[in-house]
């Protein structure tokens, strides 16, 4: 053999390694021109390594050669698990933005519906100067229309109150228009200040009589 130690060149394989020459007969594989790889001890070291076996050729000598290479598994293992450990962290750091990710999306959804139901439940009890208007939803989706539905509808019913109210106090002069032909709500309310203001009238022509 030919080896990087001086003291093993020109030995024989069977010298060199006997136990390995019988386990895997390595000689008969050189003489058959074989591709032969194994995992065994290393002779010198004593490292557990992997094997590799490749027959060669020089010019046009018909002898059998075969270039072997031993590598120690620590130090294939040591690739191994740095990209291992690179893989994991990366494995790590991803899995943690696409939770963040799918967090948010889902406070995203469920914090306006959450909302939506709040005010509803709010409508429900008559509770319309709780009511909130504001819309802080920036995505444009049908939640956002949702959002901005109800908060239009909340303005409209505080809107309403607050002008009965003022009929309530007596005050005939304010203003309120119905937001189109079909707001049954905002319709009855005018009908309601007119009847106020006629019977008003009506009533000041008769004490002035």
């Amino acid at each position: 053999i030919s080896h990087s130690s001086p003291e093993m060149v020109g030995r024989s394989v069977i010298t060199y390694a006997p136990k390995i020459e019988k386990k895997h007969h390595l000689l008969e594989a050189i003489n058959n021109g074989k591709n032969l790889s194994f995992i065994d001890i290393e002779p010198l070291t004593g490292n557990k390594s992997m094997f590799y076996l490749k027959p060669i050729t020089f010019g046009k000598s018909s002898a059998p050669w075969s270039l072997s290479l031993s590598i120690p598994l620590a130090k294939l293992n040591q690739g191994t698990n740095r990209t291992f450990g690179f893989a994991l962290l990366i494995g790590l750091v991803s899995l943690i933005l696409v939770s963040i990710i799918i967090i948010w999306i889902a406070r995203s959804i469920t914090k306006p519906i959450r909302r939506a139901t709040n005010q509803l439940k709010l409508i429900a009890k008559g509770e319309i100067q709780k009511l909130d208007t504001t819309t802080s939803r920036f995505i444009k989706d049908e939640i956002s229309d949702a959002n901005e539905a109800m908060a239009l509808l909340t303005d409209n019913l505080k809107k309403a109150t607050a002008f009965a109210q003022e009929i309530e106090k007596g005050n005939l002069d304010i203003n309120y228009k119905a937001l189109s032909d079909k707001d049954l709500l905002g319709i009855s309310l005018v009908a309601m200040k007119e009847s106020l203001t006629e019977a008003h009238i009506e009533e000041e022509k008769k004490r002035l009589v």
